[in-house]
């Protein structure tokens, strides 16, 4: 009698079903985060996990991250920037009612 031993070793990451691009966008028009599955060799299929951080001033970027490991810790990453600019001139909702009042009336 033999014994064989086979050891599997896997150091393919995981694949991302999908694609994203850079975009630039008013921030009016910021686009929906799609979701994503992966496949993996050894795994089937993997679930991807999504981060997005969002930046601060005029104009400012949202960096959004999909990321897919495998259980031999293996992983892929998709990862889009959506730099967002403010093309829209601020409005008023209402104009203040004019008054008349004396000067010493004001404050």
């Amino acid at each position: 009698m033999a014994t064989l031993v086979i050891t599997v070793v896997d150091t393919q990451a995981p694949v991302i079903n999908g694609q994203v691009s850079d975009v630039t966008v008013s921030c009016d028009n910021i686009p929906a985060a799609p979701v994503f599955t992966a496949f993996d060799t050894c795994d089937g299929i993997i679930y991807v996990v999504f981060n997005e951080v969002t930046g601060e001033g005029c104009p400012y970027s949202i960096t959004r991250t999909w990321t897919a490991t495998d259980a031999c810790g293996n992983s892929s990453q998709l990862v889009q920037v959506i730099s967002v600019i403010d093309e829209v001139n601020p409005s008023f909702n209402a104009f203040p009612v004019w008054i008349s009042v004396a000067c010493d009336e004001v404050e």
